[in-house]
C-alpha cells in the first residue's frame, strides 16, 4: 500500500505495548449461478472491506468494516481506533502469563495473480447454462422413469488481498475460484440423492479439463444404487471389518485424522493425536500425507498464507512417520519451529489450517483390495466426517456403501456411519491406491481440498 493511509495508521498504533499490526484491504466478487427443478436462478455480489488486527501485550485485537463508499478513508481510521480498544480490552482478560509473540518471517513485497484462462465474468450466461442443462439431461436420461430433479450450482469467487504489516511486508494477491456441484435426486417408493463436487483454483477451464458426461454419469448411477440400498446385515455390525474408502471417503478420513490432528494451535491449546508425537512412527510406512498450498488449480491453493508468510509444501506425515506440524507465526514461536504458511484467519485471530492435503498414491488397484476381503465395506460418497479430537476417535458417514463378501462388491447398503480411533486407523492403513482426486471443501469458510487414492483400513466399526 506504499506511503498512503496504511503507513500512516501503522505509525499512529504502534505504541509501547503495541507491537505488530496488520492491515487488509479486501475486494470480494461472488457469481452464482443455478439450476433447480422448478428454477434458475444468478446473482452476483461485490464488497469491499478494510480489517485491521492489533497484537496488544497478550492479546488481540480485530476490527472490520465495508469501505466501498469510504472515499476519504474516515472509517479506516474508526477501524483502527476500535481494533486498538478490542486489542486492550482482549489484553485485560487474557489469561497468557506472557506477551504473545510471533515468529520472525522474511520481509515480502509481491503482486501476484493466479491464471485465469475463462473467466466466467465475461462469458455469456447461455454457455454456463448449457452446461448445468446438459447435466440435468443426462441424469434424466440415465434414471428414466426413477428420475426426480436435478440442482447444478456454479459457485465463483475472486478475492484481491491487498496486505500489509508494520515489518513492511506488502502483498496483493489475488485468487480465482470455481466450483460445480450436482446433486441428483432419485424416487421410487422414497426420495435417494447422491451428489458431487468439482473445482478449483481459474476459471471455466477447470470444468473442460473434466470429463463432465462421465462424471454426471458416475452420480446418476451412484442415485440407481441408493434406490436399491438396504441396512447393514447384522453379522457386518456385530464385527469390526476392513473398510475400502473411496477417494471422496478417504479424502474425509484423512482430513479427520491428519489435518485437524496436525492443527499446532488445537495441540497447545487443548491437545490432540499427535501431541508430544512429533518424529514417531503414527501410521504404516507406506503412508505419506502432504499439504500443498502451492498445487497448480488445486482448490485450496494459495502463495501467500493470511499473515503474508510463503505458502510451501509440508510432508506432515513422511513413510508413517509424523514430520511436521501446521503452523502460524504465534504457534511456529511456541514450538521453536518455522512458519509453514498455513495460517487462515482474516476477521478472527490467524488459526492454522490445510490448504490441499493430500495422500500420496502407492500401486494398489481396487481390484486387488477386494480380492483380500472376505466381509467388509466398500465406503463411496461423503455425507460427513467428524473428528473428535478429545477422545481420540473419528466417524465418517458415506453416501452410500457396499457389501463385500467372499472377496466380491455386492449389495448396496445405507444409513451408515464408519467409526474408529484415530491412531489405531492410521496404523491399520494396509492397502493404498494408484488413483487420486482432490475434492473441494469449505473448512471454516475457507476454500480448502482433500485428496486420496482409494485406501483400506482394518478394524472399523460399522454403526
Amino acid at each position: 500500500m506504499g506511503e498512503n493511509i496504511a503507513d500512516k495508521i501503522f505509525d499512529y498504533l504502534i505504541g509501547e505495548k503495541v507491537r505488530y499490526v496488520d492491515l487488509r484491504l479486501l475486494k470480494n466478487y461472488d457469481l452464482r449461478v443455478g439450476l433447480r427443478s422448478y428454477s434458475s436462478d444468478i446473482s452476483e455480489n461485490s464488497s469491499n472491506q478494510v480489517i485491521i488486527r492489533v497484537l496488544y501485550d497478550k492479546g488481540w485485537g480485530i476490527a472490520s468494516a465495508d469501505i466501498s463508499d469510504d472515499i476519504f478513508g474516515k472509517k479506516m481510521w474508526d477501524v483502527a481506533e476500535k481494533a486498538l480498544q478490542q486489542a486492550k480490552v482482549s489484553s485485560s482478560v487474557s489469561t497468557r502469563q506472557t506477551e504473545i509473540e510471533l515468529a520472525e518471517t522474511k520481509v515480502i513485497n509481491d503482486h501476484f495473480r493466479h491464471p485465469i484462462e475463462k473467466d466466467l465474468r465475461t462469458m455469456p450466461t447461455s454457455e454456463t447454462l448449457d452446461l448445468l442443462k446438459s447435466l440435468n439431461d443426462i441424469a434424466k436420461e440415465n434414471l428414466k422413469n426413477d428420475f426426480a430433479w436435478t440442482e447444478t450450482v456454479i459457485d465463483y469467487s475472486i478475492i484481491q488481498s491487498d496486505f500489509s504489516n508494520t515489518e513492511g511486508t506488502n502483498i496483493i494477491e489475488i485468487v480465482p475460484n470455481i466450483d460445480l456441484t450436482l446433486y441428483i435426486v432419485a424416487k421410487r417408493l422414497g426420495y435417494e440423492v447422491a451428489s458431487d463436487i468439482i473445482g478449483g483454483t481459474g476459471g471455466f477451464e477447470i470444468f473442460q479439463n473434466v470429463n463432465l458426461e462421465n462424471w454426471a454419469n458416475v452420480i446418476s448411477e451412484r442415485a440407481k444404487y441408493m434406490l436399491l440400498a438396504e441396512n447393514p446385515p447384522l453379522e457386518v455390525k456385530t464385527k469390526k471389518v476392513p473398510v475400502i474408502f473411496d477417494p471422496c471417503t478417504a479424502g474425509a478420513f484423512i482430513h479427520e485424522c491428519v489435518g485437524h490432528q496436525a492443527e499446532a494451535d488445537v495441540i497447545l491449546e487443548s491437545g490432540s493425536i499427535f501431541s508430544k508425537k512429533l518424529g514417531c512412527q503414527v501410521a504404516e510406512e507406506e503412508v505419506t500425507v502432504i499439504d500443498d498450498p502451492l498445487f497448480l488449480g488445486g482448490y485450496g491453493s494459495y502463495k501467500y498464507d493470511d499473515e503474508g508468510v510463503s505458502a510451501k509444501k509440508t510432508l506432515i506425515i513422511e513413510n508413517g512417520r509424523l514430520n511436521s506440524l501446521l503452523h502460524t507465526r504465534w504457534t511456529s514461536k511456541e514450538f521453536g519451529h518455522e512458519p509453514t504458511g498455513n495460517a487462515h484467519g482474516i476477521f478472527h485471530v490467524p488459526r492454522s489450517l490445510i490448504s490441499n492435503l493430500y495422500v500420496k498414491p502407492v500401486d494398489w488397484s481396487l481390484e486387488e483390495m477386494v480380492e483380500d476381503i472376505d466381509l467388509g465395506v466398500y465406503a463411496v460418497g461423503l455425507q460427513r466426517g467428524v473428528a473428535e479430537s478429545f477422545a481420540g476417535r473419528f466417524e465418517i458417514i458415506p453416501e452410500t456403501a457396499f457389501l463385500i463378501t467372499q472377496r466380491r462388491i455386492l449389495i448396496p447398503i445405507k444409513n451408515i456411519r464408519i467409526r474408529g480411533f484415530m491412531l489405531k486407523a492410521l496404523t491399520s492403513i494396509d492397502a493404498i491406491g494408484k488413483d487420486f482426486r482432490l475434492t473441494p471443501s469449505l473448512e471454516k469458510g475457507f476454500c480448502i481440498s482433500n485428496g486420496a487414492p482409494h485406501i483400506r483400513v482394518q478394524n472399523l466399526s460399522i454403526l
